[in-house]
């Protein structure tokens, strides 16, 4: 999970570095595995209420985990700065002021 300024960040970062990175991919994210468990998790705790119900896992998706960032961070000096807790609570304050 990753916060739409740190996204924004990544890809204006690519887009503007001089650096010898020409036809290299890089993965523009938050680099911090988090299940969706603890997202659904921080969710309650931010809104304040709701509860997680956790049903057994389907085995047709894949495993997930955290994407290497460091080619970004190396060439591009791409640092992420918003955590998941932090982007919920954000985005969560901005859905209350523009939709209730």
């Amino acid at each position: 999970f990753t916060y739409v300024t740190d996204t924004a960040n990544g890809i204006m970062l690519a887009g503007t570095q001089q650096v010898p990175a020409e036809n290299k991919t890089f993965n523009i994210t938050r680099s911090k595995a988090r299940t969706i468990k603890e997202l659904a998790d921080i969710v309650v705790d931010v809104v304040g209420k709701g509860r997680v119900v956790v049903e057994e896992r389907d085995d047709s998706y894949p495993f997930r985990g955290r994407l290497d960032i460091s080619e970004a961070e190396h060439y591009l000096g791409y640092k992420p700065m918003v955590n998941l807790e932090q982007g919920i609570e954000k985005y969560y304050k901005w859905f209350r002021e523009f939709y209730q």
